[in-house]
This record gives structure tokens, C-alpha cells and sequence, in this order.
């Protein structure tokens, strides 16, 4: 597992990457001043990571203007913003609104993936243009096992930048 030094002097992160005992060594990076602590001697186990990070605030701002959760029921609330948005961009806006009441707990995780149908009764658009869509975007998922499309985490930053180009 590979950990990040986020200290503000990079030095402070060398100093205290090399002061603690690893299986491993630590590897300093002089560009973006990150310590990598190495937790084993395999550097293939290195290569073990959790879910990749996104931008939560970037998320948060381009939502907030077009979709917003309904604090009672978890639903979607469209914004006038939102109606102003090609269909498309519509779509990602909910696709991103599911992901976030996943991560507040307001679905379960195995709930983020959507139908087509669901897509079209919430957004201008057609349930055939939906499938079209989704398999155009390589930050959309279709998953039979979750149910529908969904953005995996690691593809939240591409939908975030799809759709602040069309919120502007």
C-alpha cells in the first residue's frame, strides 16, 4: 500500500518517512514533495489501492447550482440551472446526484446504478438517446449486476468536467 506525506514542508515528510521502521524503504518525490512509504518488501504489493480519490468539492460545486438532495426524502430536486442543460449533460448531472446520496447515506451502494427509464422520467430525453449516450462516455458504466449506468469513483473528476463545460 502505497501512503501520501500531505506535511507542508516536504522535508518534514522525508524526515519522517525515513524515522519510521517499514518492511519496505521509502521513496521521496522531489517534483511533488510526496513521501511513499513502502509497507512491504514486494514492490508488486505496492501496487494495492483503495478506490481512487475525485474531487469532492469540485463535485459539490457543479451539483449545487442544477441538482440538489431533498433533505426529507433523498430525492432529486432539478434547479432551473438544470432544464438550461443539454439532455446529455442532464443525465450526467443525475448520474453524479446518485453517486452522492450514495456516498450520504442516503441509498446503499448496490442502489447508485439507474435504469435507463429512470434517467429519461428525470431528464429531456428519450430512453433510447439514454442507452446512446451511455455507451458514448467512457466515464458511465452499464452493470446488469448493479442494475443500470452508474460513474465509478474513479471516473467522477471526467463526469464533473463533462458537466462543468456545460453548466457555464
Amino acid at each position: 500500500m502505497i501512503r501520501n506525506c500531505a506535511a507542508p514542508d516536504p522535508e518534514m515528510c522525508r524526515e519522517v518517512a525515513l524515522s519510521r521502521p517499514t518492511a519496505g524503504a521509502a521513496k521521496f518525490n522531489v517534483t511533488t514533495g510526496l513521501v511513499f512509504a513502502m509497507t512491504s518488501e514486494d514492490p508488486l504489493e505496492d501496487l494495492y489501492a483503495d478506490e481512487p480519490p475525485y474531487d469532492r468539492q469540485r463535485l459539490a460545486d457543479v451539483l449545487e447550482s442544477v441538482v440538489q438532495v431533498n433533505e426529507d426524502t433523498g430525492d432529486p430536486m432539478t434547479l432551473p440551472p438544470f432544464g438550461d442543460l443539454d439532455p446529455e449533460a442532464q443525465c450526467v448531472a443525475l448520474l453524479l446526484y446518485r453517486h452522492v446520496v450514495v456516498e450520504l447515506g442516503e441509498r446503499p451502494a448496490d442502489d447508485e446504478a439507474v435504469e435507463p427509464i429512470w434517467l429519461a422520467q428525470n431528464a429531456d430525453i428519450e430512453e433510447d438517446r439514454v442507452i446512446e449516450f451511455a455507451s458514448d462516455r467512457s466515464f458511465v458504466e452499464e452493470s446488469d449486476e448493479r442494475g443500470g449506468y452508474y460513474v465509478p469513483k474513479g471516473w467522477i473528476d471526467a463526469a464533473v468536467d463533462h458537466l462543468e463545460s456545460s453548466v457555464s
